[in-house]
């Protein structure tokens, strides 16, 4: 399966990265399925987070928004090299990513913050 892709991958704009939550699937006990409106979803429990590794952004602020059955989640961005942790918020919002080179990789993962199941739908990070 291509990741990248216009049509069902991960869709890269200067500004924007688009992730399908069937792709925020970098956690190997992940299993994507259809749910019952027919989309194609990714389960987070706290005992199985959603991942996406190695997403590529540039430099400055950032907002991240998600698309799920439920608004409960955490999410953590970190530096792909190093772990460094960038952001860890139950509310996402904005943060930051440094750096001197023309972009940086981070890893995103979506934990829910109460025991249920959360389908994730959708994953999108837009440079402010």
């Amino acid at each position: 399966v291509r990741r990248h892709s216009e049509r069902i991958g991960i869709r890269r704009r200067e500004d924007a990265v688009h992730v399908p939550g069937f792709l925020l699937s970098d956690n190997p006990a992940t299993i994507t399925y259809l749910n019952e409106a027919g989309r194609l979803v990714v389960p987070v429990r706290r005992d199985l987070p959603a991942r996406a590794n190695d997403l590529e952004l540039t430099p400055g602020r950032w907002r991240i928004e998600v698309e799920a059955s439920r608004p409960s989640l955490t999410v953590k961005v970190t530096a792909a090299e190093g772990g460094k942790i960038i952001f860890d918020q139950k509310r996402p919002t904005e943060f930051d990513v440094s750096g001197a080179a023309p972009s940086v990789k981070v890893n995103v993962e979506l934990t829910p913050t109460t025991n249920e199941t959360v389908e994730v739908h959708k994953l999108t990070l837009t440079r402010q």
